[in-house]
């Protein structure tokens, strides 16, 4: 059985847009990042190694939002494996 984890209005700063002044400005980014783990073993071992990386996750979500093709519209969903 899996758990959910979420991680709601992760914030990234990102240059996107359809006109070059939107590009070179910027805007803020909300993510949130919905993860489906199995964290029985975290659960059993009580180790903090069997848990999942918040920092590593908010930092894959980063790399999603940099990517131009990800963000073809103002509100972007879509399935990613890390």
């Amino acid at each position: 059985m899996a758990d959910k984890l979420l991680l709601e209005d992760v914030r990234f700063y990102g240059q996107h847009g359809l006109t070059r002044a939107e590009q070179v400005v910027g805007a803020w980014f909300s993510v949130d990042v919905e993860l489906a783990v199995d964290l029985s073993s975290a659960m059993v071992s009580d180790q903090v190694a069997a848990t999942v990386d918040y920092g590593l996750v908010a930092k894959h979500a980063k790399t999603i939002v940099d990517s131009r093709n990800a963000l073809k519209s103002r509100r972007t969903r879509g399935v990613f494996r890390l």
